[in-house]
């Protein structure tokens, strides 16, 4: 994922959409870059760049993969070709190693490289036995990389994006590693390809290598041009040769740069015709605006006094903010903004004032009848959503501080924002890229510990940048930290505003996206002090992970794998697991297989073992063994092998009231017939299985 601005153009798939800053694009695709390198090995390349889901998951265990078709597509259709001499080198590279690692700076085109290898579809330049559908991406589901978790499946080639991945996230033997993955005999029909930063490459891989190739870069009006083209606005092409425009485009401009370029063309209104003549030179100058983050456009609106008072740029800033908010929300807003009297103002004031809709719709350049439902920048000009706060931030950081406190009142409980944390939240991203300084998770987690209604929101918002930028890896590592923290504490008198916001995210998309790094962020919230907000939301985490049957079962085994670190942590996930009220597919799942599998039967014993010698969870275990056999009566649960299980439950938990409690409560349950004390009967006679 990364973060909207004016940094990260994307190529688009329709006019529709076709803008540079679309709120939180899912993946750069990046045009490749400035020069690039072909290392090559016995078994290996090193190509330096200048420049839902289907998943198949392994909890714990193996990496999650996912198909790349409609990008591999895109990257044929929307990019400028490498020179032909160049690209059958780089061909004949690419036929010849099972690993090939794309090195090159942050975001100048390593990920485009390596599609434009693997989605080659013509027969003298595409892999023998390697097809579309056969490329899988791997999702980097871990602490740090690690060649351990790389999944093998024969005949299969993976792309491992590491392109933005700190260095220092790297093992020294990384490189190594890989080549010894891909060498190895059980791997020799898989193929590998990874793209990481130079300065990674200088850590970790220089020794995979021994020859070179030079390659260079698309030119950026190339790439332009094939975008326009894409965009179906071919017709447009020539207005790259345009003075206004043709100055944009330099042999440095970067080719991410070129594309949002040609966004911003094709999706510009058509020139007006006066006499007969077209006037192109007023819409090149709107395209050349967008293109420079609307900076003209800002700096006339808030620099003219005359024409704009305080009034009417309070109501941009609010306007944009609060993107697709209704004109009286807007209004109300921006007035809060401007405090004093005029966040209350009289009857006599606002009886004089301007209508309200013509106001905001001279101000967001709308249509009057549009500013009757809802209030965008963006509808006149694509993106000035977007950058509003970075020229404010850039221009007025007298104001930086006005604002935050602006933003965080507004977004409190009954603040007019209050519905639109979202959209806030996406604004406020645009800041971190240009401004590092900008602690933006810092600001999300205050919200929550403000107001914990908001909790789910920042989630969600967290989530959204949990990505692998630098700060979507910022996000990941503060979770982790942020949940590791609450497992090491003892009571809740702290603030747990913390913990409150992981355990949600873990309960929401981030657990489809990063299922072992969910399971890291739940074995220490689940060990952390008793918590119904924090344990709710990790159960409903631990639920979510269990999608089939081979899920379920490596959660368990994962569960079980924390009994040393955090066994607290085990009790209560197990529980949790074989809840029959709340998990009853997980609990059936894990019965069904107990009935085959002895790995699993094992497991499940080993688990109640562990939840009845707790003193924290055995309240809870009896509560379990009450439902289970409840559930077995009303024929809700098998009673194989769920009966002897709990026979070996009751034999080894005689001694302790609970249990015993327990048993006998759930087979009389206030009935009089022969059902339960035969089922009774039946536990305390069984056998162990296996």
């Amino acid at each position: 994922m990364t973060v909207p601005g004016w940094d990260n153009f994307t190529p688009v798939g329709s006019a529709s959409d076709a803008y540079a800053h679309a709120p939180v694009p899912q993946k750069d695709l990046e045009p490749a870059g400035p020069g690039m390198t072909v290392r090559t090995g016995p078994h290996s390349t090193v190509l330096q760049a200048g420049g839902n889901i289907e998943v198949n998951q392994i909890l714990g265990k193996v990496l999650s993969e996912c198909g790349l078709r409609s990008e591999l597509a895109a990257v044929r259709q929307c990019y400028a070709s490498i020179a032909p001499q160049q690209w059958n080198h780089l061909v004949q590279v690419w036929k010849s190693h099972q690993l090939i690692l794309i090195t090159g700076q942050r975001r100048i085109g390593k990920r485009t490289v390596a599609l434009r290898l693997l989605g080659q579809v013509d027969p003298e330049t595409r892999l023998d036995g390697v097809d579309v559908e056969s490329v899988r991406e791997l999702n980097k589901d871990w602490d740090k990389p690690d060649v351990g978790m790389l999944p093998a499946r024969s005949g299969r080639t993976y792309f491992l994006d590491l392109g933005e991945t700190a260095t220092d996230a790297f093992p020294e033997d990384f490189g190594v590693k890989l080549r010894s993955f891909v060498e190895d005999r059980a791997h020799l029909g898989i193929r590998l390809v990874v793209t990481m930063t130079d300065e990674a490459w200088s850590r970790c891989a220089q020794s995979v290598h021994d020859e070179r190739v030079q390659i260079f870069p698309p030119v950026a009006h190339d790439v332009a041009t094939e975008h326009l083209v894409r965009l179906h606005r071919r017709d447009r092409v020539g207005w790259l040769d345009q003075e206004i425009l043709s100055s944009l485009l330099t042999s440095s401009t970067r080719p991410r740069d070129a594309a949002g370029l040609a966004s911003a063309i094709a999706h510009a209104p058509e020139p007006p015709v006066h006499d007969g003549e077209v006037k192109l030179n007023d819409v090149l100058a709107r395209v050349a605006d967008e293109f420079r983050a609307w900076g003209g456009h800002l700096s006339s609106f808030f620099d003219d006094k005359d024409k704009h008072s305080a009034e009417d740029r309070a109501l941009l800033i609010a306007s944009a903010v609060l993107d697709g908010a209704p004109p009286l929300v807007v209004w109300k807003a921006a007035m809060n903004l401007l405090g004093g009297r005029k966040s209350e103002p009289t009857v006599e004031e606002l009886l004089l004032d301007d209508d309200l809709e013509p106001k905001l719709a001279r101000i967001a350049e709308m249509d009057t009848d549009a500013v009757t439902d809802d209030v965008s920048l963006d509808v006149a000009r694509h993106g000035l959503s977007y950058a509003v706060l970075p020229h404010i931030w850039r221009q007025r950081p007298q104001l930086r501080e006005a604002l935050l406190g602006w933003i965080r009142r507004i977004t409190g409980p009954g603040g007019e924002g209050e519905s639109r944390l979202p959209v806030v939240g996406k604004r406020l991203s645009t800041l971190v890229d240009k401004y590092p300084e900008f602690d933006l998770i810092d600001t999300l987690t205050r919200w929550a510990n403000d107001w914990p209604e908001n909790c789910g929101l920042v989630a969600g918002l967290l989530t959204e940048l949990a990505g692998d930028t630098p700060l979507g890896m910022k996000v990941r590592d503060k979770t982790r930290t942020w949940a590791y923290n609450y497992g090491k504490r003892t009571s809740t008198t702290a603030p747990t505003h913390e913990a409150e916001v992981v355990a949600e995210m873990c309960a929401g998309p981030f657990a489809d996206d990063y299922p072992n790094g969910t399971l890291i962020r739940l074995k220490w919230l689940l060990n952390g002090p008793p918590s119904d907000t924090i344990h709710e939301s990790a159960r409903r985490a631990l639920h979510r992970l269990c999608r089939n049957p081979q899920d379920t079962a490596s959660a368990l085994h994962a569960v079980l794998g924390w009994e040393n670190d955090a066994p607290l942590a085990t009790a209560r996930g197990f529980l949790s697991l074989i809840d029959i009220n709340t998990a009853q597919a997980a609990t059936q799942q894990l019965l069904e297989q107990a009935s085959h599998d002895p790995e699993v039967l094992n497991g499940l014993r080993k688990g109640w073992r562990i939840a009845t010698k707790s003193e924290e969870t055995i309240d809870a275990a009896a509560d379990t063994v009450r439902c289970w056999i409840s559930a077995m009566r009303s024929g809700v649960l098998r009673i194989e092998p769920a009966v002897s299980l709990l026979g070996e439950v009751m034999r080894q938990g005689v001694a302790t009231n609970f249990l015993a409690k327990a048993f006998m409560d759930a087979a009389s349950d206030g009935d009089t017939d022969a059902t339960g004390a035969e089922l009774l009967t039946k536990i305390m006679m069984s056998r162990p299985m296996g």
